[in-house]
């Protein structure tokens, strides 16, 4: 009964408009966000991902003495903006997979449908992140806390729940295209291996480990989507 209510949620057409305008903020915030990353990166050496997953106290101060108390000041500006990014992300992000998943049929629809749910629940991880983020930011007292911990571990639920929904929306959409233009089960495979590993070297060259994590999130999508679905 829920999966029916997402089918039904909205009609397709105006859902297509809905996304398509959040798309422009969207795309404009994760400009905007990409850009500071590099400039921390490449001015400091820590960037924000580095602070998210930074886990223990004894990294949050290196990170913070590399900052400095004006950049410190800047990020934590930039860190309520982010709620702002959380909102358009979990907007378009749903919508994205509604509009796909309204194009398949049976389990893969269904899955498709759940999955929908993956940028919800990532918002939401984010949203906590960044409380955790903030009180850090404000108040150092917090970084001898527990605080650097669950900034961390809601983070790393963050990045699971995007990986997972942009992991479906890749193969799904290739799926689509594949359909759609009559192309043999080869062009399949060929597509999702070359596009997967073309995107995960990019991820690496930016961060190791969260290539790897998402190696692994799209690997299991991957064989759940092509075996047990039998697509």
């Amino acid at each position: 009964m829920f999966l029916e209510k997402l089918k039904e949620f909205s009609k397709t057409k105006s859902l297509v408009i809905a996304t398509a305008i959040i798309f422009v903020p969207f795309i404009l915030m994760t400009a905007f966000f990409i850009i500071n990353e590099y400039k921390l990166k490449t001015t400091t050496g820590y960037g924000v991902l580095n602070f998210e997953l930074a886990r223990t106290s004894q990294n949050i101060n290196k990170i913070f003495t590399a900052w400095g108390p004006n950049e410190i000041k800047e990020q934590t500006v930039i860190t309520y903006l982010d709620y702002l990014a959380i909102f358009f992300y979990t907007l378009f992000g749903t919508g994205l997979i509604l509009i796909i998943s309204r194009k398949l049929k049976g389990e893969l629809q269904n899955l498709g449908l759940i999955i929908s749910l993956s940028f919800i629940i990532a918002g939401l991880f984010d949203a906590l992140e960044n409380i955790n983020l903030l009180l850090m930011l404000n108040n150092k007292n917090y970084i001898q806390s527990a605080i650097p911990f669950f900034a961390f571990l809601f983070s790393t639920f963050k990045i699971i729940f995007l990986a997972v929904g942009l992991t479906f929306v890749f193969i799904a959409a290739i799926f689509l295209i594949v359909k759609r233009m009559k192309m043999s089960q080869t062009y399949l495979y060929i597509f999702h291996m070359v596009g997967g590993l073309f995107i995960l070297w990019v991820i690496s060259l930016w961060n190791l480990p969260l290539s790897l994590l998402i190696g692994a999130i799209y690997i299991i999508m991957y064989f759940f989507i092509r075996k047990w679905l039998k697509i």
